[in-house]
């Protein structure tokens, strides 16, 4: 399951053809789960992915939150990298993802803002984003990441320094 937050409202033709560029041997349905499923949904298919939206208007920032499930849960993390890598180039919107940072593994408060080009280790620990505080999410510093790609299908092919 990939859960990608951003500052913007995301449009749902966004959504569906940005899924769709990355991974277009998928079949990706729009379903919350609170109403009956799509009529060609097909809980048996393994392609057939499930993404929905929900946007949280007491949050102060990245109020829109974007989540897709029945991807394999394997590299989930740096598959939403390369979701929100892909979003951020069509948008001039500020994403966040969660993140483990493999020097402290067992922080749990640590994620990735992609803001001006730039990626950015910040701290979501006692922040209205993630707490319901006042605070707001705080950047920690620039962070490289190795581009790391996914195939059509989804699943990750090698890393590219």
């Amino acid at each position: 399951m990939e859960i990608i937050y951003s500052d913007s409202d995301l449009k749902e033709d966004l959504i569906q053809n940005s899924l769709n560029e990355l991974f277009p041997k998928l079949i990706f349905f729009n379903w919350d789960m609170n109403s009956p499923p799509p009529v060609k949904f097909d809980s048996q298919n393994p392609l057939h992915v499930i993404y929905y939206s929900h946007y949280d208007s007491e949050k102060i920032e990245f109020p829109f939150c974007l989540t897709i499930q029945r991807t394999p849960e394997i590299d989930s993390q740096e598959r939403e990298i390369y979701i929100v890598r892909h979003l951020h180039k069509k948008t001039n919107t500020r994403y966040l993802v969660g993140y483990t940072d493999p020097d402290q593994p067992d922080y749990p408060y640590f994620s990735l803002i992609f803001e001006n080009d730039q990626i950015f280790l910040s701290d979501d620990f006692k922040t209205n984003f993630a707490d319901g505080e006042t605070g707001l999410v705080q950047k920690i510093r620039p962070i490289s990441l190795p581009f790391i790609e996914f195939s059509e299908m989804g699943r990750r092919k090698y890393e590219c320094h």
